[in-house]
């Protein structure tokens, strides 16, 4: 059975970083010079030999998760899928139409 190939190409970013969530507030971040780097908060540094990351603190899943629950994706899923409903829509494409993941 021949099975069609399909390509897909999104021009558009999606953004998820230190400095800033979204195109814009990442761009607000890298004009100010901002660092993302800082003391770690989400867990306890003991032990550790650094004791400084650049945390995503800003980011609400929700936000950008509108099929699933954003609970039962695992941290860096609900980046990978904010990220690229991002960059759909900065693309221009409809993003109702997205099935993949169903997120």
């Amino acid at each position: 059975m021949d099975v069609a190939r399909h390509r897909v190409v999104v021009t558009g970013l999606g953004v998820i970083t230190s400095i800033g969530v979204g195109v814009p507030a990442f761009l607000t971040g890298l004009r100010a010079g901002r660092s993302g780097a800082k003391p770690i908060a989400s867990f306890d540094t003991t032990g550790f030999e650094h004791a400084n990351a650049c945390e995503i603190t800003d980011f609400d899943p929700a936000a950008h998760i509108v099929r699933l629950d954003p609970g039962t994706l695992g941290r860096t899923s609900q980046f990978a899928v904010a990220a690229a409903r991002m960059a759909v829509a900065d693309a221009g494409l409809p993003v109702d139409r997205l099935r993949a993941g169903q997120a």
